[in-house]
């Protein structure tokens, strides 16, 4: 809270003007209740992808060729990595700018179509979806800032 020095006997009161709104306390509420919901989401999908990564799934991925048994694995490793980066994204999220670099969208890196149907795809799906939903919950508060008026687009 900002305060301000009176001119009497130097006694500090708070501003009006900085004292949060009923609307800012609404929104922050919503916003810490979807931090809180992604956050429960995501420790359910990394423990289920342990699980089966470690589990049937590494007896699944024994039997595929060497090429795909490197696919499958990049790619339980990027699962995990997402839902960690949520998962410290949720503990601070004043840290979104280092923690998410794992928003990618499905165009941006396609999932293996070796896991397509297995319980490791839909996990790994979930993991982008929740990524995603933390980069938007993300910009919803720390909006990017907008271009300079003197800047141009790169040729």
């Amino acid at each position: 809270m900002a305060l301000h020095c009176g001119p009497a006997r130097g006694r500090a009161r708070p501003l009006a003007h900085t004292r949060p709104t009923v609307a800012h306390w609404a929104v922050h509420n919503d916003h810490q209740r979807a931090v809180e919901a992604l956050y429960n989401e995501a420790v359910v999908v990394a423990d289920r992808a342990r699980r089966w990564f470690d589990g049937p799934g590494a007896t699944w991925r024994a039997t595929l060729d060497i090429a795909e048994q490197a696919l499958v694995a990049t790619e339980s490793l990027a699962t995990t990595a997402r839902v960690l980066a949520i998962i410290a994204w949720a503990l601070d999220p004043r840290q979104a700018t280092t923690v998410l670099p794992f928003a990618y969208t499905d165009s941006d890196t396609p999932m293996t179509t070796t896991l397509t149907g297995t319980l490791g795809g839909a996990l790994a799906g979930a993991a982008r979806r929740l990524t995603a939903s933390a980069a938007a919950l993300t910009a919803k508060v720390h909006p990017s800032p907008p271009p300079a008026a003197n800047s141009r687009p790169l040729s």
